[in-house]
């Protein structure tokens, strides 16, 4: 049964780290990189590491083994909020854009199996015989562990939520900016979720299982059931580069910027040319867009999309699309995009005090580099050079 186990976690260990060197190298080949995807395939092959040595029987310091990945487990789902980013935007966040909050609990899961990593000992099971701990300790070791996995149970979901927001706004991004938008052009984006959510649930099980103290074999099923789940979603995001579609970034900031504007005249009216919108609704709209994005600074929702725009109006999508294409002559994302930089036009003069990357998060943006590169699209230049001008565009 142990051999089986080890078997399983030794081939999804060997998968990852050969899908981690080879889009790797083959993302260097291209001039780009994939840095946190990277990360995340390395902290999923050494979480699959950790299994081996625990379920090894001839395997020493299995305690230093299980706090190791408790905590690590910790990572996983930060470093895929970061890999996601890091793609949809087409630039490398920085590692403490998670956040105080985010960083702090992980500092305190890590915290919190120190106890158990101090128990491990040279001998092959988790408990030394020679040198055993007293019930008040025992808590202490268990309760830390029951912490951190606590930590673990909330984290996950967390992170995916944010992961399949940022995922929907690309999706928006690519059907208004006329980038290929179908399910297959971004399906693999939602594998790396796939993973996660699998070593969540398992994680789970295995502490009710050990909890409850159900059959041994039950775990060496949920291991199979796991490591299929994960190598299939590996796989298949290998296969996608193999093809040569992986890292073609989005830009997308829910703000769209590294594309030219498109023409709006002609690709316009042919669109809506059998929408014909009364005249009083586009009134309507136009003021209802005006007031969301002055007064309502609306724009400053960094998850903004079309469709939360809409549920904000209570206007039809199709209609909103339509108004700000025809009437404004623009679309929903030059629009955001224009004014979120007035907005931080006025920041940048008015609050020296603030950092461009406190004004970039102000006004909407999620890292200053593509805040840096749509400002510079609006203005002709960085938000650095406007606010060394004294805020005069040229």
């Amino acid at each position: 049964m142990n051999g089986l186990h080890t078997s399983l976690y030794t081939a999804a260990l060997t998968l990852c780290l050969f899908s981690a060197g080879l889009l790797g190298a083959r993302e260097r080949r291209a001039g780009r990189s994939l840095d946190y995807f990277t990360i995340f395939l390395g902290v999923e092959a050494f979480g699959f590491a950790l299994e081996v040595l625990m379920a090894h029987p001839a395997t020493p310091l299995k305690s230093l083994w299980l706090g190791l990945r408790l905590s690590t487990a910790l990572l996983m789902a930060p470093v895929l909020w970061l890999a996601v980013r890091e793609i949809v935007e087409g630039a490398r966040p920085a590692f403490a854009s998670l956040g105080r909050t985010q960083l702090t609990l992980m500092a305190a899961g890590f915290l919190c199996v120190t106890p158990l990593i101090a128990r491990a000992h040279f001998g092959l099971d988790y408990v030394d015989p020679a040198n055993l701990t007293s019930a008040w300790h025992s808590r202490l070791i268990h309760g830390g562990m029951l912490a951190c996995i606590g930590i673990f149970v909330w984290q996950v979901p967390f992170y995916l939520g944010r992961c399949r927001r940022l995922l929907v706004i690309q999706a928006d991004a690519e059907s208004s900016t006329g980038v290929d938008g179908s399910p297959s052009s971004r399906a693999w984006l939602h594998l790396p979720l796939v993973i996660v959510a699998t070593t969540w649930v398992f994680g789970v099980l295995r502490v009710v299982q050990c909890i409850t103290h159900a059959h041994p074999s039950l775990i060496v099923l949920g291991a199979f059931v796991e490591v299929s789940i994960v190598v299939g979603s590996i796989y298949l995001i290998v296969r996608h580069a193999a093809l040569g579609n992986t890292a073609s970034p989005i830009l997308v900031e829910n703000v769209s910027v590294s594309a030219p504007p498109p023409t709006h005249s002609s690709s316009s009216e042919s669109k809506y040319a059998r929408a014909r919108l009364d005249p009083e609704v586009r009134a309507r709209i136009r003021r209802k867009l005006e007031t969301a994005m002055t007064s309502g600074a609306l724009y400053a929702d960094s998850l903004l999309s079309l469709r939360k725009l809409c549920a904000e109006l209570k206007e039809n999508a199709h209609a909103v699309s339509q108004v700000i294409n025809q009437d404004l002559q623009s679309n929903f994302y030059e629009l955001v995009n224009r004014h979120r930089i007035e907005r931080a036009k006025q920041l940048l003069r008015e609050s020296p005090d603030k950092t461009v990357l406190e004004v970039a998060l102000e006004v909407g943006f999620n890292s200053k580099s593509t805040f840096n590169t749509a400002f510079r699209h609006n203005t002709g230049m960085t938000p650095t050079e406007f606010r060394a001008g004294n805020g005069s565009a040229p």
